[in-house]
């Protein structure tokens, strides 16, 4: 017979005391951090409802956590520019394995080139430095850089 979920997981707080609460799972104490609402809330669940219901309070608890700590992955974009001799690249923080999120960046990205007909302004900034590399003279100018429909992923 199947163990159920209340044989894994164990609980101690001070009745009076919801902020006390403290929770394991197969003996590993669960990390629930003090200054959040959620430990207070778990130890005001068991004291007015019960353990039937805290443990559905603390089942989306630990879903929401685990997805919330995936890795987070780069997902990187390659642009090549109209000269074929150089590209952009573009970095977008997703998690690991979330496949729809970067083809969701995929199809940001192109719609927004396409608005600008592939064009963006650039800034370029050129210093003048003497012998000993300490800056004389800065200069900044905006170009516009004419990109390719061809976007890599790399």
């Amino acid at each position: 017979m199947k163990k159920s979920l209340y044989h894994y997981f164990s609980y101690n707080m001070y009745r009076h005391a919801p902020e006390s609460f403290n929770l394991t799972f197969k003996g590993k104490r669960v990390d629930v951090s003090p200054y959040s609402r959620d430990k207070y809330r778990f130890g005001y669940i068991l004291a007015t409802k019960g353990k039937e219901e805290l443990m559905k309070v603390v089942k989306q608890y630990i879903r929401r956590e685990t997805i919330f700590k995936q890795e987070v992955d780069s997902f990187r974009l390659a642009i090549m520019l109209k000269t074929g001799k150089q590209y952009i690249t573009i970095n977008y923080p997703v998690r690991q394995y979330d496949i729809q999120e970067k083809l969701r960046c995929y199809k940001m990205l192109k719609e927004s080139l396409a608005e600008t007909n592939y064009k963006s302004p650039v800034t370029v900034m050129t210093a003048e430095l003497d012998g000993a590399g300490n800056v004389i003279r800065t200069e900044d100018r905006t170009e516009i850089m004419e990109l390719s429909k061809r976007i890599r992923l790399i």
